[in-house]
């Protein structure tokens, strides 16, 4: 059986991570996957200094280009795939192009919704929708019959060496942001919560990691509610483990947009508390008052209130249902769950 998976983002996010470990586990389990991503990206970048297995660059232009179908084009030639598995809107309608006798696959992440031309002329040629929540699968259902959930995964060995050094100020008490600098990520509501927790709690901090449009705005912001001394904005990082085991809380404010989120994953493997906005998708992970906290979205006063929750009591959560909870969504898991869907198509 033979996977060719597409991805053609230019910049290392969720899904680009979601699709690397997917191509390594499946190959770990002795399954002939193959990987074409944009020659430009961050994907191939990483993948090639990984020395990954089976990688193909391929030029892509736009989602609309002669140059890159003939680029992919060739890949597909050369390894004559049984399923197509694209991992973005724009490889989907690539996919549809080369599909031939393969079955194909896509994987959503999001939970924004598609235009009619797209679902008509191009998911509608899909074979298997793998969505990565439940909220996005009912949606999907609507248009499509062919619909699975597989949540997305998290490598736990990622976290279990910490850095030397901390990132953060330890004799503060530090909140932790990840994520896009973006609209649908509810920074303005975490601001808003913080500039009114920090009249009350001297000592708490504010994290900020990430890049994005809202760069601009988010540092006039900061100055505009005049909490600059308790604000740090760290850019984007690549150790972002590190910054998770340097927190007390990490918060993940969300308004909307959201799949499977790998912050919150991430926050459990480091054994943080995390608060998130509750978002149908984030309930699916976060048990509330169990193994997460979850608080009315886009209400920077129910924030408020579950931030101040831990910070009168800290050991509000049990750090045993923290881990128990982060084990079901291991990548191992998660890729042999990919594996029984390919192997039911394959086998028709």
């Amino acid at each position: 059986m033979k996977i060719l998976h597409i991805d053609s983002g230019l910049f290392w996010r969720g899904g680009q991570r979601q699709v690397l470990t997917l191509h390594q586990k499946l190959l770990d389990s002795g399954v002939n996957s193959y990987l074409a991503c944009n020659g430009s990206g961050e994907l191939f970048k990483k993948a090639k200094k990984m020395r990954i297995a089976n990688l193909f660059p391929y030029e892509y232009k736009s989602e609309i280009s002669l140059s890159t179908f003939k680029s992919l084009k060739k890949i597909r030639t050369k390894i004559a795939p049984d399923i197509i598995h694209c991992h973005d809107g724009h490889s989907i309608t690539y996919g549809v192009l080369l599909k031939k006798k393969s079955y194909l696959f896509e994987t959503r992440r999001v939970s924004y919704k598609i235009n009619k031309f797209s679902r008509v002329f191009k998911y509608s040629k899909v074979d298997a929708h793998i969505s990565v929540s439940n909220d996005i699968k009912m949606y999907l259902k609507k248009y499509f019959d062919q619909v699975f959930t597989i949540h997305s995964c998290i490598d736990l060995s990622r976290f279990k060496q910490k850095a030397e050094k901390d990132k953060f100020d330890q004799s503060k008490i530090n909140l932790l942001f990840v994520g896009a600098l973006s609209k649908q990520k509810g920074l303005e509501i975490l601001l808003q919560a913080f500039s009114k927790l920090s009249k009350l709690y001297k000592n708490l901090h504010l994290n900020i990691v990430g890049s994005g449009e809202l760069q601009s705005w988010l540092e006039e912001k900061i100055l505009e509610l005049n909490i600059s001394n308790g604000v740090t904005l760290f850019g984007h990082h690549s150790d972002i483990e590190n910054f998770y085991h340097s927190s007390d809380i990490v918060i993940f404010p969300s308004v909307d947009g959201e799949g499977s989120s790998g912050v919150i994953k991430e926050s459990m493997a480091a054994n943080k508390i995390i608060i998130a906005s509750d978002l149908a998708c984030n309930k699916e992970i976060i048990a509330d008052g169990l193994d997460g906290i979850l608080f009315s979205n886009n209400s920077a006063e129910s924030l408020l209130e579950k931030i101040e929750k831990v910070l009168i009591n800290p050991n509000f959560l049990n750090i045993t249902d923290i881990k128990k909870k982060v084990r079901e969504f291991s990548c191992e898991t998660i890729a042999a769950k990919y594996i029984q869907i390919y192997c039911k198509y394959h086998n028709k």
